[in-house]
């Protein structure tokens, strides 16, 4: 079941507790705070605070946020167990540690392929399934459970290296479009660890299981930039600088180091308290997510409010369901209801002729609304055959116009989710409205990507379609959507007379770095 996001807040509120009571064990039982373990607590806290702004900042439920900040979640648990040296905690830890192995994988893949179907995601994923549960079976006998460890990495990175290397262009993709975010990573987290490394190379209770931070914190600042693109709100909300911010957070452990001195605090103390202070932060953001929905003046806020963007496209979702229910009302259930008052007659001809007409209409009225909601764009063809089929359903339903398509795109020519389904609808919508209204007898479409930018050019050679500047909402409600997405997407439409007659119409949309995610897209 897909938890709501207010669910999500409260299990990140119960994490949160849960590592204090854990914390507090350990500080009543005495556990050992050598060297090692305090890295260890604060490479744990901070997984867990980043993990909660992650799961607090997704308000739209995206896979990626929700994903990354379950794997952090995970890996802060499995840091924990190990931090208690005895049976039982070792062997939940070596446990956790293999469901983290395959969720790892599954999240880096889902990550580089943008939450899109790519080639033998299936196939693949079911043999790591697989090779996770026969892991896990093997922890019943100790002995095997190197073997066993070692041979689910080694099936896990072949699998990787099979599909990058099947996958090569998006992969290229990917490494071209994130290199600042990777390098921000490698700076920030990769290099710090190698030195770290090799300072303590010797000693290895200052290494156990820290390449796993490092292979989970790759995607950190991929990540911060997703948040940031989809929530511009949150840099006027926290609107300081990156000095005072440091001041803050500096005046805050300094404080918090004040206070443990006075007191004689231990570590675990300090590591109590960090976590105690978030746990009521998150509180507040909980309390205050709540206050929003229950007020019914509060949906018309300013810009500076933390949850005002994304409840203005609840707002545009919860109209998107209201059309859909209409549709279902005036459309579906009327039929129905027309079907079930003339069945008793249906053994007359004319009436089941009726009847199958009537089961035929909602057969196709239900399909094209389908369609209208969520293209169905086939994995099994190339991106360039989708469109064509798209262009021949158009050209079937108004074969009457005799509009000859001349269609100009690239056999290998791909788009990342969910671009491919943008340019589709803008592609239905222009090709359309050019057989519906230019009254036109050739139509000229080119698609291609060009300096970043995908750029689609639809010609006929009819008559002038009104400007889209100045589009009447009413009469033109596709026209209107298709202005709306694209300059949210930063993208420009331009409608030109072409010579000697007839109607061009360019649309240029930017896919670049951090423009070319599904979840950078506020659909």
């Amino acid at each position: 079941m897909k938890l709501t996001y207010e669910k999500k807040q409260h299990l990140i509120l119960l994490n949160e507790l849960f590592i204090i009571i854990l914390l507090c064990f350990y500080h009543l039982n005495n556990v050992d705070t050598e060297a090692s373990s305090i890295l260890s607590l604060f490479i744990i806290s901070i997984m867990l605070i980043f993990s909660a702004y992650v799961s607090f900042s997704n308000l739209k439920s995206n896979g990626i946020l929700s994903q990354f900040s379950i794997l952090l979640i995970l890996n802060s648990w499995e840091f924990m167990l190990f931090q208690y040296n005895n049976d039982f905690t070792l062997k939940a830890a070596i446990l956790l540690g293999i469901f983290i192995n395959y969720k790892i994988v599954t999240f880096l893949m889902m990550f580089i392929f943008q939450n899109s179907y790519y080639k033998y995601k299936t196939s693949t994923n079911t043999i790591l399934k697989i090779v996770c549960f026969v892991t896990l079976i093997s922890t019943l006998n100790m002995r095997f459970i190197s073997i066993t460890l070692f041979l689910q990495w080694f099936i896990s990175l072949g699998i990787c290296l099979f599909l990058f290397t099947i996958h090569k262009n998006r992969l290229i993709f990917f490494l071209k479009n994130e290199r600042k975010n990777l390098i921000y990573t490698t700076t920030i987290i990769v290099v710090p660890y190698l030195i770290y490394s090799l300072t303590f190379l010797k000693n290895s209770n200052y290494l156990s299981n820290s390449a796993l931070y490092v292979i989970v914190m790759l995607p950190l600042f991929s990540i911060l930039s997703i948040i940031h693109a989809s929530r511009p709100e949150l840099k006027t909300y926290v609107n300081l600088s990156f000095k005072n911010k440091a001041l803050i957070l500096a005046l805050l452990l300094c404080f918090i180091l004040v206070i443990g001195a006075i007191l004689k605090f231990d570590v675990i103390s300090y590591f109590i308290i960090i976590h105690s202070i978030v746990f009521f932060v998150l509180l507040y953001l909980a309390l205050t997510y709540k206050n929003i929905l229950t007020k019914q003046d509060s949906l018309i806020i300013g810009m500076q409010s933390f949850y005002s963007s994304s409840l203005r496209q609840i707002l545009k979702e919860e109209n998107l369901r209201k059309d859909f229910s209409n549709y279902l009302h005036d459309e579906i259930l009327q039929d129905l209801l027309s079907i079930k008052n003339i069945v008793n007659k249906a053994e007359k001809p004319k009436i089941k002729e009726l009847i199958i007409q009537t089961l035929d209409n909602l057969n196709i009225s239900i399909r094209s609304q389908m369609q209208e909601y969520h293209p169905t764009i086939l994995q099994s063809l190339t991106l360039k055959e989708n469109f064509k089929n798209l262009l021949n359903s158009i050209s079937e339903r108004y074969h009457g116009n005799n509009v000859k398509i001349n269609f100009n795109c690239d056999d290998k020519f791909f788009l990342v989710e969910p671009y491919n389904l943008i340019i589709y609808r803008i592609l239905k919508e222009l090709t359309t409205n050019s057989f519906k209204h230019s009254n036109c007898n050739n139509l000229w479409i080119s698609l291609y990507e060009e300096n970043k930018k995908i750029k689609l050019i639809v010609e006929n050679d009819g008559t002038d379609l009104p400007n889209l500047e100045n589009i009447n909402c009413n009469s033109h409600k596709g026209l209107s959507s298709i202005k709306e997405q694209i300059i949210f997407l930063d993208g420009t439409v331009k409608m030109s007379k072409r010579k000697p007659s007839g109607l061009c119409t360019e649309v240029n949309i930017p896919m670049k770095g951090d423009n070319s995610y599904e979840y950078f897209i506020n659909r």
